[in-house]
């Protein structure tokens, strides 16, 4: 037993005494660092206040954003594009189409004076591939309303006036006359009346502004529309216009909304038939192919409206060197000449 408690004892003891030195230890390093003028810590980098801050990085989000952003537009283009499927220019519709083109009608600014020149090279293509046929009447339609046919009808009729041609305008849009929308006419006179209230083709025919061009308008009527059916006054009023006009331009109705527009086909020596850009969809293109299957009609040709303006008179070349408008000097003249071409 006593040398059990002894050894308690010094066990205890040892304990005590590792105990105490280590604290006596710690202390006197304590009382060294408190006194000594050496730093125990070394810097490894200097710091500095930066210029700019680390983040966020506005070169790479203004990246991302940009990237993202033509992407997203590139993909709603495209898709837009083929959901909507319109009509972008001639490619589409030799694609779509067997029908020739017999030409184009460009976009126009409102500061563009005298004739259309799109009208006037369609007007003597026209006649080239009639051989020059006198009288020689052209009836311009298309397959849905909007496309443009009343002002290619109104530019054609001009345009063959401006070459000398006696010649006339006739409005057979009994559902939509549009010849007022283009010319200066009398509605109260015109075509209705011949057929329904015995009035003369003389009293009918109206004067244009313009030299060799006579109109003679879809005329005012107090019944339904429905009711006109000008296949039985329409044979006699052509020839009778024959007789005194060289050229005869009809604006007909729609083909896909009035089958008068495809009637009217009968009588026509050529037919332009009209697509407008941006406008026609491309699934309504086989439309004149399949007038002409179903008809028989072998002389229609298509007509693009409202084409770009870099385009060249038949539509088969694209460019800003295709036109003679004259751009201002210096490098804003030619930002704003092609913003004009392409988008104006």
């Amino acid at each position: 037993t006593r040398e059990k408690t002894m050894t308690r004892l010094q066990r205890e003891f040892k304990l005590n005494e590792t105990t105490y030195n280590f604290l006596s230890e710690k202390r006197i390093e304590a009382s060294i660092a408190a006194s000594a003028l050496i730093s125990f810590h070394r810097i490894i980098q200097v710091g500095q206040v930066p210029k700019e801050p680390v983040a966020p990085n506005k070169t790479l989000i203004t990246f991302m954003c940009g990237l993202f952003g033509l992407i997203i537009s590139m993909t709603f283009i495209y898709t837009k594009k083929y959901v909507e499927a319109r009509v972008q220019g001639r490619d589409d519709i030799e694609k779509n189409s067997i029908m020739p083109i017999e030409g184009v009608i460009r976009k126009h600014k409102s500061s563009d004076l005298g004739p259309n020149p799109d009208a006037r090279a369609i007007a003597i293509s026209n006649m080239l591939k009639n051989d020059h046929k006198m009288p020689l009447v052209i009836q311009v339609t298309s397959t849905i309303k909007g496309e443009g046919k009343s002002l290619v009808a109104a530019e054609v009729a001009k345009a063959y006036a401006d070459l000398g041609h006696k010649t006339v305008l006739v409005d057979l849009n009994f559902f939509t006359p549009g010849m007022s929308q283009h010319m200066t006419v009398d509605d109260s006179r015109g075509v209705w009346q011949i057929a329904k209230e015995n009035m003369t083709v003389e009293e009918a025919l109206q004067l244009s502004n313009t030299e060799n061009l006579f109109l003679l308008p879809a005329g005012k009527s107090t019944r339904n529309t429905k009711e006109v059916a000008p296949f039985g006054p329409i044979p006699k009023l052509l020839e009778q216009l024959k007789k005194t006009m060289e050229i005869i331009v009809i604006d007909s109705p729609a083909t896909a909304i009035s089958i008068d527009g495809i009637h009217l086909m009968k009588y026509a020596d050529s037919v332009l038939y009209v697509m407008r850009e941006n406008f026609t969809r491309v699934n309504y293109v086989q439309h004149p192919d399949i007038i002409r299957e179903e008809y028989g009609f072998d002389h229609m040709r298509i007509v693009l409206n409202d084409a770009k303006r870099v385009t060249n008179f038949d539509g088969r070349y694209t460019g800003s060197h295709f036109t003679y408008d004259k751009r201002l000097p210096g490098f804003s003249g030619l930002i704003k000449h092609y913003y004009q071409s392409y988008f104006g």
